[in-house]
């Protein structure tokens, strides 16, 4: 299958990101809808544009990525650790290697992130036979580290906005934070987003930045 490119225009950071698996490239295109840029040419994109290129593989041992033996590990989980369900219960060693960030899941795939060259490699075992809600939360994974050297940082959160002021509700998974959404749009607020909203340093002071999905 020939590789698929997508853009995309992300408060003003443009992102491409392109697969040759439909698996993968669907998913993308789902979660990022809302920014997505169908007109825009290439030539448009050149020059300071952010990548993200995902492929499929058959085996863990067909990622061609290595990890050096200087590398400093940033954070380990093993199987079925804590409570966490999906891809957030995948066994993960993260390192920074070499100026970039590695995010490896074993058996699942990979994460690889220079965000001083602007680009996210990302590798998904048989992403196919994946829930698709995985798959976007790997994706997801990628673009929230790429963004992070941008000055554009996600917090685990609720987001409304009323008069030009932005209010987060904050909370772990099952804790009230839709609930709580749902009421204050009643009120007269309204939705920035349901979850992992952008937070960014505008020069201001704070901007509160949507990431729309949906409730």
């Amino acid at each position: 299958m020939s590789e698929t490119v997508s853009r995309f225009s992300i408060h003003g950071k443009k992102l491409t990101f392109s697969s040759a698996s439909l698996a993968i490239e669907t998913c993308a295109r789902h979660h990022l809808h809302h920014f997505h840029c169908p007109q825009v040419k290439e030539p448009e994109f050149s020059g300071g544009s952010l990548r993200m290129v995902f492929e499929a593989v058959e085996r863990s041992e067909d990622i061609p990525v290595s990890i050096s033996p200087s590398a400093h590990q940033l954070f380990t989980r093993s199987e079925g650790s804590g409570r966490a369900r999906g891809w957030t219960q995948w066994p993960c060693d993260v390192y920074r290697d070499q100026g970039r960030l590695i995010a490896d899941f074993h058996s699942r795939g990979l994460l690889c992130v220079d965000g001083h060259q602007g680009v996210v490699h990302g590798y998904l075992v048989k992403p196919e036979t994946m829930h698709p809600d995985n798959r976007v939360c790997f994706i997801h994974a990628g673009l929230v580290e790429l963004l992070r050297y941008q000055g554009m940082y996600t917090i685990h959160a609720t987001a409304l906005e009323k008069h030009g002021k932005g209010i987060l509700i904050p909370g772990a998974s099952g804790k009230g934070k839709t609930t709580t959404f749902l009421a204050l749009l009643r009120s007269g607020y309204r939705c920035l987003s349901d979850d992992h909203p952008f937070i960014h340093q505008n020069g201001n002071g704070l901007e509160l930045l949507p990431f729309p999905v949906k409730v």
